[in-house]
C-alpha cells in the first residue's frame, strides 16, 4: 500500500487504522535473499487473537518476541558488545536465531499452507 520506506503518509495511516493487519515488506530483506520479505517486527494483525487457539497464539507471541529480541539487539550481539548471561531472554533468542531465521524463509516460489505452517512453527518452538 505505501510506497519506499515511508510510514508517515496519511492515507496509508488512514489504512492502517482501518485494515485488520498490515504486512510490512523490507527491501533489505528482499536484498539479502530472504523470502518473503516480510518484515515481523513491523507487521501486525489486529484479528489473529480472535481467531488463533490461545496455544496457538502464545507459541506465536513466543516467536515475535524472540525474534523482535534479537532484532533489537543485532548491533550489540554482532559487535561482541553483548555478555551472555545479562538477559536470559536475548540469550535465548541468540541461540535459537538460525531456527527462527530458517522458520521465516523459503524459496521464492515454495509455497507454505496453514497446517505446514503452524506445523513448523511448532517445531520451532518446542510446542
Amino acid at each position: 500500500l505505501a510506497e519506499g520506506d515511508d510510514r508517515s503518509d496519511p492515507i496509508v495511516d488512514i489504512a492502517r487504522a482501518s485494515l485488520d493487519g498490515q504486512v510490512m515488506l523490507s527491501r533489505a530483506l528482499a536484498d539479502a535473499a530472504h523470502y518473503p520479505a516480510i518484515d515481523l517486527t513491523g507487521s501486525v494483525s489486529r484479528v489473529a487473537q480472535n481467531i488463533l487457539p490461545p496455544e496457538q497464539m502464545r507459541i506465536a507471541n513466543r516467536f515475535r518476541r524472540l525474534w523482535t529480541l534479537y532484532q533489537q539487539n543485532a548491533d550489540l550481539i554482532q559487535v561482541g558488545a553483548y555478555q551472555a548471561g545479562t538477559n536470559p531472554e536475548l540469550d535465548e533468542a541468540i541461540r535459537m536465531r538460525g531456527q527462527l531465521e530458517q522458520f521465516l524463509r523459503q524459496d521464492m516460489h515454495e509455497r507454505a499452507d496453514y497446517l505446514s505452517t503452524q506445523a513448523g512453527l511448532l517445531k520451532v518452538m518446542g510446542g
